[in-house]
């Protein structure tokens, strides 16, 4: 027998001998098929030979913990391979690219898997480069980067059929997949239809059929036709059926998931005994399946269809389980992961508390339900406060570990420098940002706040005189009935309450979109309405009264349950609610929000307790009175006016600082000097910044502000807003600077960041908690108290009222949120529009009464 075919027959029986053979015979193995693969000849003989000892290197320890032991071999191979013709060294790249993406380490496959591409298809090999190419596409998909993914997946099958690849059929599916996964039904369904005309093997074309039954059962949820559903139900069925009785299933897991699309169809269907029959069999192989992903939604599914027939009990209780998973799975990547890793985790958790808010109460009564259901859903409000304290624990172990402080160096350039114009260049980028996000958050190990959080503890961080409102902007999922489709979910706002003594409530506010279009009515109502001004004699206060609004009467119940004793609102907002101009709400009974409460708002509520002591303000930034270039006729790029109050602006402040703080005078940055590379240098270190400068807001962005679930593969959501600095009309890659290139800044010593610009609490919501903004961006940053903007705001009003509030904050001492306050009571007794001073908010700590 040759020793090609020695090497074939022990790599085919390694996997029997792991199994059943003491770990001896198997490291005996294992050498044998290294003695013969150094003794093949230097060919792509000796390449399929290193390829054997690899793989059964790997299998040896299992694919999980074998991968080092793979990567060794293969190591070793390419070094013994070295002088081997380019296909051979090609692939063994290629294994090694796929090793690495098995072992978690995509971002480093990408490299190997690009390079074996690139040789395999010059060595005219389009068969193994249309394989390459679509592991090099799973890699890119396992890290969120969706249109790359695609577009290697299309290059994949346009090489397969040239060289009539026989891993044609796989690629096709591998696309299909893809295509469902981004909603082209009909583009998964022709991927389906070429790879079914071609041969395979059994357990190929049973995955396959599987996988059409996921289309038409993604496309009968989507349209409602029940057809489709049943065609999906009748090939699940029978692959079940073929599965068992030809023993096709590679794994446990793999029989699991088919049951589980089965379960789905049968539950959108109306058939909920039959659904629930199988998803009881689903749960009850949890333990095998191995994925905490996998069994939060096989729960998750279960939990549902338990409401459904009426269990309500426990279909809360799978559903608490289902949350503790999920919670894990985020506290693990917050501990070990990148930003966008981490934000995948909370992204999944949050659309598993969708259905928490909409499972049935059973036999909880109604206070008990509301706290539990308000403590589950703070756990999707976590990532912002994880950022700010990632950043704040980053920069202290930064000052004395040199080699952590060049890490977080080379991050913090990396998130300010624009991004890269070409796709896949700026996709390497973001890799290379995770990469450095991934070794700091290990080096910080920074876990989420404790999940689900005590409320207990929450409300003792409450003042005795404030209650917390927490909004919620959830899917509610409505019960199924037996024989009727399942309706789809609608969007819908909850409100909760939480007061000091820990007491929480929970008030339905409406549909997600009714909600929407009563924030925008407010909006316009408050800045449309200004005050008349008589020349010779004061303003007069008592004009434009604001008229009730939506808003108004539907906080009205929740208002009616505070105690007489509250006098602060401390709002953590969510979607449309975090866009609404909470101190200026026109109330049932006359007058607005803000008259009766004073308002303040936080990202997270353990921001709440932020117990670091406010540094004296020894130090001050201010940028305005900006040079942003002449406005060039004809342009299609943005373009930005001068700001005639903005120097007034700054000058004032500056004279407040040095009246408040004899001996200390401000940094200012203005005209031409006001640069991106001037403030990013400049900002570090410094208590308080102040911009007075335009904010921007991109169109997509604030449409996505109105969304509940995030879109798969979303460009980063804090790229579409930011400020405009000196030169922004002349070069707008230089003078603008996004949201996601402040976040970059190291604000850890600031005590105050206040963007007196449009729209710098605005933006997309697939960031963070609430709105991805400016002001979003310096707390990530490690700002302790944040100042933004709900919308444009008029020049001079915003200088004065600027003004008032640095009076309040250092002149009278106070807090910055009672300062902020205090400048809105001023501004109404001197008849300032509500467009100005109900515009600003502040995000931070909550100072004591």
């Amino acid at each position: 027998m040759g020793s090609r075919h020695v090497l074939l027959l022990l790599a085919a029986l390694l996997p029997t001998l792991a199994a059943q053979a003491p770990p001896a015979a198997v490291a005996d193995a294992c050498a044998e098929l290294r003695r013969q693969a150094e003794r093949a000849p230097l060919d792509d003989a000796a390449a399929d030979a290193w390829i054997d000892f690899a793989y059964c290197r790997w299998n040896q320890a299992g694919n999980g913990g074998g991968a080092h032991a793979g990567l060794a071999a293969v190591h070793a191979a390419l070094a013994h391979c070295a002088d081997a013709p380019l296909v051979a060294r090609a692939r063994l790249r290629h294994l090694r690219g796929q090793m690495l993406r098995d072992a978690g380490r995509a971002s480093e496959a990408l490299g190997e898997l690009s390079l074996a591409a690139a040789w395999l298809h010059d060595a005219g090999d389009g068969a193994g480069a249309a394989v390459c190419r679509t592991n090099l596409a799973a890699a890119w998909r396992d890290l969120g980067e969706w249109s790359l993914a695609l577009a290697e997946l299309e290059q994949a099958v346009q090489f397969a059929r040239a060289a009539a690849a026989p891993e044609r059929p796989a690629i096709l599916e591998n696309h299909a997949r893809l295509l469902l996964a981004l909603g082209d039904d009909a583009g998964a369904l022709t991927a389906l239809d070429e790879a079914s005309a071609l041969p395979t093997e059994p357990v190929d074309a049973l995955f396959a059929a599987v996988l059409r039954a996921d289309v038409l059962a993604a496309r009968g949820i989507r349209t409602g036709q029940a057809a489709d559903l049943q065609q999906a139900e009748r090939s699940l069925v029978d692959a079940l059926a073929l599965g068992d009785r030809e023993q096709l299933w590679p794994a446990p897991v793999d029989r699991c998931l088919v049951q589980q699309h089965l379960v789905v169809c049968l539950h959108r269907r109306g058939a909920l005994a039959e659904a629930l029959r199988h998803s009881t069999e689903v749960v009850a192989g949890l333990e095998r399946n191995g994925s905490p992903a996998l069994d939060a939604t096989i729960l998750h599914s279960h939990a549902s269809l338990l409401a459904a027939t009426g269990a309500a009990d426990a279909a809360r209780a799978s559903m608490a389980r289902a949350v503790t998973i999920a919670a894990e799975a985020l506290r693990v990547a917050c501990a070990t992961g990148s930003e966008r890793a981490v934000a995948a985790r909370h992204a999944d958790l949050r659309s598993l508390l969708s259905s928490v808010l909409s499972c049935p109460a059973g036999s909880e009564p109604a206070a008990a339900r509301a706290a539990n259901d308000l403590a589950v859903w703070l756990c999707s409000r976590g990532l912002s406060d994880w950022q700010h304290r990632r950043a704040r624990r980053l920069a202290e172990l930064a000052r004395t570990d040199a080699d952590l402080a060049a890490r977080l160096a080379a991050l913090r350039r990396s998130l300010q420098a624009p991004p890269a114009p070409d796709a896949t260049a700026a996709a390497h980028e973001r890799l290379q940002r995770d990469r450095l996000q991934r070794d700091l958050s290990a080096a910080a190990a920074v876990e989420p706040a404790q999940l689900p959080p005590d409320l207990a503890a929450i409300a003792r961080l409450l003042p005795g005189d404030a209650v917390l409102l927490v909004s919620a902007h959830y899917l509610r999922a409505a019960l199924a009935h037996e024989g009727a489709p399942t309706p789809e979910p609608t969007p819908h706002v909850a409100l909760f309450t939480l007061t000091p003594h820990g007491v929480a409530q929970r008030f339905e506010l409406g549909t997600a979109p009714a909600i929407a279009d009563a924030v925008a009515r407010e909006r316009r109502a408050v800045q449309a309405n200004v005050p008349v001004r008589s020349r010779g004699r004061e303003p007069d206060t008592g004009a434009a009264a604001p008229a009730p609004t939506v808003l108004g009467g539907l906080l009205a119940p929740v208002l009616a349950t505070l105690d007489a004793s509250v006098r602060r609102l401390v709002v953590c907002p969510d979607g449309a609610c975090a866009a609404a101009p909470w101190s200026a709400i026109a109330l049932p009974e006359g007058g607005r929000l803000g008259d009766r409460f004073t308002i303040g708002y936080v990202d997270h509520p353990w921001a709440l307790g932020d117990a670091r002591p406010a540094a004296a303000p020894d130090s001050l930034l201010l940028l305005g009175d900006v040079d942003y270039g002449a406005i060039a006729d004809g342009s299609t790029a943005r373009q930005f006016a001068a700001l005639t109050a903005s120097a007034t602006e700054i000058d004032a402040v500056a004279a407040v600082f040095a009246d408040a703080f004899p001996g200390r005078r401000a940094t200012v940055l203005r005209g031409d000097a006001a640069t991106w590379p001037q403030f990013a240098a400049a900002v570090g270190g410094k208590r308080c910044v102040h911009l007075s400068t335009h904010g921007f807001v991109t169109a997509s962005d604030a449409a996505a502000a109105a969304t509940v679930q995030p879109r798969l593969g979303a460009d980063d959501p804090l790229a579409g807003t930011g400020v405009a600095l000196a030169a922004a009309n002349r070069d707008p890659a230089l003078g603008t600077a996004t949201a996601r290139q402040l976040a970059g800044l190291d604000l850890t010593d600031c005590e105050l960041a206040v963007f007196a610009c449009c729209d710098s609490n605005a933006g997309a919501r697939a960031f963070g908690d609430a709105l991805a903004g400016t002001a979003a961006a310096a707390r990530a940053a490690g700002a302790r108290s944040v100042i933004g903007t709900l919308w444009p705001i008029p020049d001079a009003d915003a200088a004065r009222f600027v003004g008032w509030f640095y009076d309040a904050l250092w002149r009278q001492g106070l807090a910055p949120d009672t300062a902020l306050a205090a400048a809105e009571r001023r501004a109404r007794a001197a008849g300032l529009s509500p467009a100005a001073w109900a515009a600003f908010v502040h995000y931070g700590p909550v100072s004591a009464p």
